[in-house]
C-alpha cells in the first residue's frame, strides 16, 4: 500500500514539475531543452504506471526504478542548467529584480526543481522496499 501511494505521488510530482517548467519557460527566458524535459518526464511517468502493474520484486522492477531515478534526475539537471542564468540575474544581482515576470518564472522553476528532486529521492527510498507476492 505504501508503495502505491509513493508511485501515485511520484506521478503527480513529476507531471506537476513538468507543467511548472513548461509554464516557466513560456513566461520568460525560454528553455532550449524543453522538449527533452517533457519527453523524460513522460517516460518517467510511464515507468511509474508500469511499476504499479508489477506486483513482484525482481530485476525488472529494480531496473525500472533505477531508470526512473535517472530520468527525473536528468530533468532536475536540465531545468537547473536552463535556469542558472536567470538565478544569477534575479537572486544574485540587481539586473532583473524589478522584472516581475522574470521573478515569477524563476519561482515556478524553483518549485519544479523541488518536485523533480523530491521525486528522485522518493524513488531511491522506494527501491529499498520490497513487495509481497
Amino acid at each position: 500500500m505504501k508503495q502505491k501511494i509513493f508511485l501515485i505521488l511520484h506521478v503527480v510530482l513529476t507531471a506537476g514539475a513538468a507543467a511548472l517548467t513548461a509554464i516557466s519557460s513560456a513566461m520568460a527566458y525560454p528553455l532550449g531543452n524543453m522538449g527533452a524535459i517533457i519527453f523524460m518526464s513522460g517516460a518517467a511517468i510511464l515507468l511509474e504506471l508500469l511499476l504499479m502493474l508489477r506486483k513482484k520484486d525482481g530485476i525488472l522492477r529494480d531496473a525500472a526504478l533505477l531508470l526512473n531515478v535517472v530520468l527525473t534526475t536528468l530533468c532536475f539537471c536540465r531545468v537547473l542548467t536552463g535556469r542558472a542564468d536567470l538565478m544569477g540575474y534575479v537572486w544574485f544581482s540587481d539586473l532583473e529584480k524589478g522584472n516581475s515576470t522574470a521573478v515569477n518564472s524563476l519561482t515556478l522553476a524553483a518549485i519544479a526543481l523541488g518536485g523533480f528532486l523530491l521525486g528522485s529521492v522518493m524513488n531511491i527510498v522506494q527501491g529499498f522496499w520490497r513487495t509481497r507476492g
